[in-house]
């Protein structure tokens, strides 16, 4: 869709030199900053192309960060509407940087653990509601993670020491896992993550390997030298689970098969293996 105008508040508001963006999609892709909010956008633009008998299609307020021309990121409010018979589309954007400061602070402290700043179980349902909305039925994966010998730490060295323990498996999950993944933590010492699910089982335990080694890497607190490891359950939506509630169930009940056999290691919940074999998990 070819950009015909911008008026001088949009060329001030994204900061591009007047008659930068000659497309909507050049405009996306160069200038908005998530992957989840381009999705989004890109989805409505696709509207454009509804039939003329169509006369009216409204794109509603969406919250989306931008990175303008001169390095700012701003946060603006996008709406318009979609004219199929005349072939026009107008997009309004409104800059509300200002005022979404005491927001977002008010979205961390609700969605955001303030002990390791990764998701909470808030963060987890929110994330689960928008991949729903944006694109029901597609492949999710959700892994759980249980620290194991996390509890002889707690108790023998206390609750602080036990906390930056916590912290630092988050910042590893963190590292080793993509941007657009999700890492919360659901309490105690256990974590989940979602993400859009790898099409083979190679590349599923391949995240599940590199979750472990991160997490088996001594931890250093001072004159401590710590160990600690994990048990690591997953699941797949839609493939193996209905809904949020069996997703995560599921990849609990996979995860309880590796703490009763042994700890250490990672296993897939499916149907072959429901209810818990015993069989030994994967540990490679």
């Amino acid at each position: 869709m070819q950009i015909q105008y911008g008026n001088p508040a949009f060329d001030q508001l994204f900061g591009y030199p007047s008659g930068h963006f000659r497309t909507a999609a050049q405009l996306i892709a160069e200038a908005y900053i998530h992957e989840r909010q381009r999705e989004r956008l890109l989805q409505h633009w696709h509207a454009f192309n509804f039939p003329e008998d169509v006369e009216l299609i409204s794109i509603p307020d969406i919250e989306i960060d931008i990175l303008s021309g001169t390095g700012e990121i701003r946060t603006a409010l996008h709406c318009g509407m979609i004219l199929p018979r005349q072939k026009v589309s107008i997009a309004i954007f409104k800059d509300i940087s200002g005022v979404t400061h005491d927001h977002r602070m008010l979205r961390e402290y609700a969605f955001l653990d303030p002990l390791t700043a990764v998701a909470n179980r808030r963060g987890l349902q929110e994330r689960w509601n928008e991949e729903a909305t944006l694109r029901p039925g597609k492949r999710l994966a959700f892994i759980m993670v249980d620290l194991d010998n996390f509890k002889p730490i707690n108790d023998t060295y206390g609750h602080e020491t036990g906390d930056a323990v916590l912290g630092i498996a988050a910042a590893r999950l963190k590292a080793v896992m993509r941007d657009s993944d999700l890492i919360c933590r659901l309490g105690g010492d256990e974590f989940g993550l979602l993400l859009a699910a790898p099409e083979g089982q190679d590349q599923l335990d391949m995240i599940c390997r590199r979750i472990m080694l991160s997490l088996m890497t001594p931890i250093h607190i001072g004159p401590l030298n710590l160990h600690i490891s994990a048990s690591i359950g997953g699941c797949l939506y839609p493939d193996h689970a209905a809904n949020q509630r069996e997703l995560l169930q599921r990849a609990d009940l996979a995860m309880y098969q590796v703490k009763k056999t042994g700890k250490s290691g990672w296993r897939w919940w499916s149907a072959a293996t429901a209810p818990l074999d015993g069989n030994s998990p994967r540990t490679d």
